[in-house]
């Protein structure tokens, strides 16, 4: 019987070609997307799961409170670490890991990048895969541990194992360290980076550190716990600490600290502040953005399934009567319909997979914090989905037409009696909500593009286009710099400064008597206001010609408010125990770019010895080649330290541009696809109707009605159907599509009505044409061929 059954399915598809191709190519992009989809979320979902402990490690996390605004940072006091791992019982390791953005060399080799510093703890409590050289280089002080990838940066094909790197941490304090270890270079979906690891020892004497020094931070703390009930004690058994550490520093005080778990840290990663040496998950809207598209393609592609199903189903109505008289019972027709229905999306699962090899790689290439790929061997979550995709989508797609076609009687089919419902109301449901996704899905990729557009001119509060940085160690590289910028013809504005709008911005409290707010303190130089172009609310910068400028501050307007400063110029406020007055107040603006809101923040006066950077102000046309000539006057005076810029506009919109356009591709894509599948969807209702009403359109034509006129007449309830369908999207389009944006930027283009018509009008216009093409082939058929007795 199976046998039989396996016949009748295969030759009612090789019969009813164009709705079988149409149907496939319509599952197998909705099933290529949901893999994406699939991937994407479990990417996020398995965050830091390749550490084998990730459920017994906790990061200490310090916790304060400003006007009852409670806050959770990433950093713990340089002492805590060591002293609970020896005072508290049941913590079984502990390692500090902290970072240094520094030159590195062998060789001729010589660039910048980050260093990562640990205790020999670090390597038992996660889980690094060794790939050469000895684990005792994780608790040498004068071995280095490089990953893979940084291994093949600096010694290409050489074994580096036992090969000196040269660190130049500043101009006094130069380490060889030797390679000890080699380790596979960690997943993209786990909170730390190891590209080179040296001990914590060097940290502490790059920074000149003192163990017990409470008043300094360590980056981060981890610990490991074995047993969760005695990890549930162990905040409490801090609090001991409160106090010392409020009394080695008065002006930034805590009021407690937590344990933060590795299995879930990740996602709390916008939520802690200084959580900048951790990777964190991805955006919520990256998550569910694409499932949430994914499910939507499906849902129209397993419409179309229905409607087609139903199609193909109506051009076998005497095969199922004649079952049905010789005995077949209704459950058979049932089963052998899900079978052929089943077949069909299996078949459509090796599309989508033929598919999804091209989709996965093109995605996860599209963001530089993504890494998925298809890998049946390992993956075993990929296998049980792509098991339940098939089942849901054959039970979705196919119980309907099944169990709809089998309940004919054959006396109504053998009578000709029977009305075949495939432009039903519930057909017509199912065609307006197809419609109403594609155009909420269309609407949703112009809009995206307008933000990607949007944001190339927005306004963040600060120049974009001027400004070139040029990164220095030391105050006679600064010096260097400065006067050789200062000395180019072009260039309108020369400043030092040691914090820098979109770079490093350091965290720091301000108070006036009454109250005290956290923000972001700028140490600057003269001229650094007006080369980032900040705009004076009221009052002054900092003048050259007044010596007591250096007691003074400039605020942001966030600041006043936080203060509560009704008339702020002449007030004093107090900074790490300094009092400074206030001059001035610049217009608010996104220190973070459009990913972050917008804090409060502070600019004083630094010390030239202290500088890091030059910035430069320029027209824009002339800044590569400022930088090309500044170039060379660093490698004519500067020895054994590459050349550091960076252009504010590759920062901050070229940043926003590779992720807006990403966005907007994927967004472009999905649009696409449902458009392709609705047209699918339209094809087989509108078809179906001809079929159905074949006689009705040659009578018509004998009595003289025009093509004009047939097309009208099957065409309007269509339209009405597509107009009902944009009227009922426009409401939750709007409401997803602003809830993506403010999820992904704090700073975006208000939504306007543009989108929603455009997106209409090419929705319609698709269904129309795709309605004009069935019609006119029906109506320029002779009326003698489709009123003949079958």
């Amino acid at each position: 019987m199976i046998k039989n059954y396996l016949k009748v399915a295969i030759r009612n598809l090789l019969k009813n070609k164009v709705y079988v191709i149409v149907n496939l190519l319509g599952l197998g992009i909705a099933l290529a997307c949901c893999i994406v989809a699939y991937l994407n979320y479990a990417f996020n979902e398995e965050f830091n799961s390749t550490h084998e402990n990730s459920d017994q490690i906790y990061r200490i996390n310090t916790v304060t409170d400003r006007d009852g605004r409670r806050a959770s940072h990433a950093i713990c006091p340089i002492p805590l670490g060591p002293a609970i791992a020896q005072e508290v019982p049941g913590i079984a390791g502990m390692t500090r890991y902290s970072r240094y953005y520094t030159s590195v060399k062998h060789g001729d080799k010589i660039f910048q990048d980050n260093v990562f510093f640990a205790e020999a703890d670090i390597n038992e409590m996660f889980t690094f895969n060794l790939l050469k050289g000895h684990q005792s280089a994780f608790d040498d002080p004068s071995q280095i541990v490089l990953d893979d990838k940084m291994a093949a940066k600096l010694f290409e094909e050489e074994d580096p194992i036992g090969k000196p790197v040269s660190l130049r941490f500043r101009e006094d304090l130069v380490r060889e360290l030797i390679v000890g270890a080699v380790i596979e270079e960690l997943p993209l979906n786990g909170s730390l980076e190891c590209g080179m690891l040296a001990d914590y020892d060097v940290w502490m004497e790059v920074w000149k550190n003192e163990p017990s020094d409470w008043s300094k931070w360590a980056y981060s703390a981890f610990i490991k716990v074995e047993d969760p009930q005695v990890a549930a004690t162990i905040p409490s058994q801090m609090d001991r600490y409160i106090d010392i550490r409020n009394q080695a520093d008065e002006d930034w005080n805590v009021v407690g600290f937590e344990l933060d778990p590795l299995a879930t840290m990740a996602k709390r990663s916008q939520e802690t502040r200084n959580n900048f040496m951790f990777r964190g998950t991805l955006n919520p809207s990256a998550v569910f953005g694409p499932s949430l598209m994914a499910v939507f393609i499906l849902l129209i592609a397993c419409f179309n399934f229905i409607n087609t199903s139903i199609a193909i189903s109506g051009r076998r109505l005497k095969e199922i009567g004649l079952r049905k008289v010789l005995g077949g019972s209704r459950s058979q027709l049932v089963l052998q319909l899900m079978g052929e229905n089943l077949l069909l999306c299996f078949l459509a699962l090796w599309i989508g997979l033929g598919i999804a090899e091209f989709l996965v790689p093109a995605y996860s290439n599209m963001w530089p914090f993504l890494d998925i790929s298809l890998d049946y061997s390992e993956n075993i979550g990929l296998i049980g989905f792509l098991f339940g995709l098939l089942m849901f989508t054959g039970i979705l797609g196919g119980a309907y037409p099944a169990f709809y076609v089998s309940k004919f009687e054959p006396v109504e089919i053998f009578k000709g009696k029977l009305k075949f419902g495939g432009t039903s109301l519930f057909s017509r449901i199912l065609l307006m909500l197809q419609f109403s996704i594609s155009i909420s899905m269309v609407a949703t990729g112009l809009i995206f593009a307008e933000n990607a557009a949007f944001m190339e001119d927005a306004d963040l509060g600060f120049e974009t286009e001027n400004v070139l940085t040029i990164f220095v160690e030391n105050e006679q590289q600064y010096e260097i710099m400065y006067n050789h910028a200062r000395q180019h013809p072009d260039v309108d504005l020369v400043a030092g400064t040691r914090s820098h709008i979109y770079h490093n911005i350091p965290f720091g409290t301000l108070e006036t008597p009454g109250k005290k707010i956290d923000g972001d303190h700028y140490t600057v130089g003269h001229d650094y206001l007006e080369a980032m172009d900040l705009r004076l609310r009221e009052g002054r910068t900092f003048s050259r010609d007044l010596a007591t400028d250096r007691e003074t501050i400039v605020l942001n307007q966030l600041a006043v408010d936080g203060l509560g400063l009704e008339k702020p110029l002449g007030t004093q406020v107090v900074l790490d125990s300094v009092s400074y007055t206030i001059i001035g107040v610049v217009e608010n603006f996104y220190q973070g770019g459009f990913w972050s809101p917008m804090d409060e923040g502070w600019f004083v006066l630094g010390d030239a010895s202290k500088y890091d950077k030059v910035v430069i102000n320029a027209p824009a046309d002339r800044l590569t080649g400022i930088n090309d000539l500044l170039k060379k006057k660093w490698e004519e005076s500067v020895l054994d330290i590459p050349y550091g810029r960076a252009f504010m506009q590759e920062s901050i919109s070229g940043e926003a541009a590779f992720i807006s356009n990403s966005i907007t591709q994927t967004s472009v894509f999905m649009s696409f696809a449902a458009i392709l599948l609705s047209v699918i969807g339209l094809f087989a209702l509108v078809s179906l109707d001809i079929v159905r009403r074949t006689k009705e359109i040659g009578v018509r034509k004998v009595f003289g009605a025009t093509i004009s006129h047939i097309t009208r007449l099957i065409g309007r309830p269509i339209v009405i159907i597509l107009v009902i369908g944009l009227v009922i999207s426009l409401p939750y389009t709007y409401f997803i599509t602003d809830l993506i944006l403010d999820t992904i930027y704090d700073f975006h283009m208000p939504i306007g009505p543009r989108a929603f018509i455009v997106a209409g009008l090419i929705v319609i216009v698709a269904a129309l044409i795709t309605i004009a093409s069935k019609v006119l082939e029906a109506a320029n058929t002779n009326p003698a061929i489709t009123l003949r007795d079958e």
